[in-house]
């Protein structure tokens, strides 16, 4: 069954689990902060494909996330929004209902997964947080600048010893561990966006690991010359 929700697309994809601070002062999402504050606190945001989220005239992708509301703040100009991106949605269909751009959503399940694939899937993400931290050390970003880098780097630590799932893993803690380990790549955002689209974790974490292939050789490249 589809649901209906306000729409904040973005020049940014945002993956499941991943912290949100938006400043919002268009009009048209100082409209959707204030209806969603009137009923459950979430919107949908997607990636924009073509144009920019001011003054619209945008086109965009049809994979996002819910994003669940924490704060909000009054600013000078608008608001500050703090909030956190939850599941994974597609775009149905788009609606001419509202100020701003609204949507019917569904929720994206993945196909059923056997328990011998959820231990092939952590141990694949353990060997991928392992490439991730030398990635981090080859960028020289492996200091922690702030509070949220170190909690960032530290999860990216345990995950990369491999000690953090046992037998009676569950699939929701390796999709969890995933898209920790996901948000710390430094690749592009429609490397990001791509992520959200595959209905299985072998999936999303074959395309990770093309993805991390790819920055690497980009960044070796890079410090060749």
């Amino acid at each position: 069954m589809p649901f209906s929700s306000g729409v904040f697309p973005l020049g940014v994809a945002y993956l499941p689990g991943e912290k949100v601070v938006l400043r919002v002062f268009e009009n048209r999402y100082l409209d959707l902060m204030n209806d969603i504050s009137d009923a459950h606190f979430m919107f949908i945001s997607v990636l924009i494909e073509q144009g920019s989220e001011v003054g619209g005239g945008d086109r965009r992708f049809s994979h996002g996330v819910q994003i669940k509301v924490e704060n909000v703040f009054e600013s000078d100009v608008g608001v500050v929004v703090e909030a956190r991106a939850l599941e994974r949605v597609k775009i149905i269909r788009w609606l001419d209902d509202f100020s701003y751009p609204s949507a019917e959503y569904e929720f994206m399940n993945d196909i059923d997964t056997s328990q011998d694939q959820v231990h092939e899937a952590a141990s694949s993400i353990s060997l991928l947080a392992q490439r991730i931290r030398t990635l981090h050390v080859m960028l020289g970003a492996n200091t922690p600048e702030s509070d949220n880098t170190m909690v960032a780097n530290s999860q990216l630590t345990t995950i990369a010893a491999g000690r953090w799932w046992g037998p009676g893993i569950s699939i929701a803690e390796v999709n969890r561990a995933f898209w920790t380990i996901a948000s710390l790549v430094p690749c592009g955002t429609l490397d990001r966006y791509d992520l959200l689209a595959p209905n299985t974790i072998l999936k999303r974490i074959s395309l990770l690991k093309n993805t991390i292939e790819h920055v690497a050789e980009v960044v070796a490249f890079q410090q060749r010359n």
